[in-house]
C-alpha cells in the first residue's frame, strides 16, 4: 500500500508498520489510527472506582481483591486495564491485590467467558469479602460480577465499573 501511495489507517487496534508488537514501536511507523483512547478510557474507569471506593468502609488489602478482566492478547485491551489500575492506585494510595483474569473477547457482547474464568479465579479467595472489578469492556465487568453474585457475594460487597455502562450498570 506504501509503494502504491494507498494511505491506510487502522480501526481500534493499533497496528505498527514494522513489527507485529505495537507497544515497542516507534510512533513514527505506527499506523494512524480511528477508534477509543484506550488511556482516556482506563483513566476514565480507574477515577470512577476510585470516588466509590472512597465511599466505602472497611475494604483493606486483606479483605478485597481487584480483578482486571481482558483477554490479555487484545492490543487495545491492556493500555485499558493498566490505566484503570494506575490512576485507581494513585487516587486512594491503595495497596489491594490485583488478580488479572484473561477472558476471550473473540464473540462481542458475550460475558460467558469472564463469567466462567471469573468462576474458576475466586474459587482460590474464600476469604476474601470485597471486590473490585474493571475490565476491556463491560461484557468482562458483566460476567464477573454474575460469577461473584452466584458465588453469594451481596452486590453491596461488589463494585465494578465498566467501559460504555450498557450492559455492567444493568447487573
Amino acid at each position: 500500500a506504501k509503494a502504491a501511495g494507498i494511505p491506510i489507517i487502522s480501526s481500534d487496534d493499533q497496528v505498527c508498520t514494522t513489527s507485529p508488537t505495537p507497544d515497542s514501536c516507534p510512533s513514527s511507523n505506527l499506523l494512524p489510527r480511528v477508534g477509543f483512547d484506550a488511556q482516556q478510557l482506563g483513566t476514565a474507569v480507574g477515577k470512577e472506582v476510585a470516588t466509590l471506593f472512597k465511599q466505602q468502609s472497611g475494604w483493606t488489602p486483606t479483605n478485597t481483591r481487584i480483578l482486571e478482566e481482558w483477554q490479555f492478547s487484545t492490543s487495545v485491551c491492556t493500555p485499558r486495564v493498566t490505566y484503570a489500575q494506575s490512576l485507581f492506585q494513585s487516587q486512594t494510595g491503595s495497596t489491594i491485590p490485583v488478580i488479572k483474569v484473561d477472558t476471550d473477547n473473540t464473540t462481542s457482547g458475550d460475558p460467558s467467558s469472564a463469567l466462567s474464568k471469573t468462576q474458576a479465579t475466586i474459587n482460590a479467595y474464600h476469604g476474601i469479602k470485597h471486590w473490585i472489578v474493571w475490565g476491556c469492556n463491560d461484557q468482562n465487568v458483566q460476567g464477573a460480577i454474575t460469577a461473584l453474585a452466584n458465588a453469594g457475594y451481596p452486590t453491596s460487597d461488589i463494585l465494578g465499573v465498566g467501559l460504555g455502562g450498557d450492559v455492567a450498570c444493568k447487573d
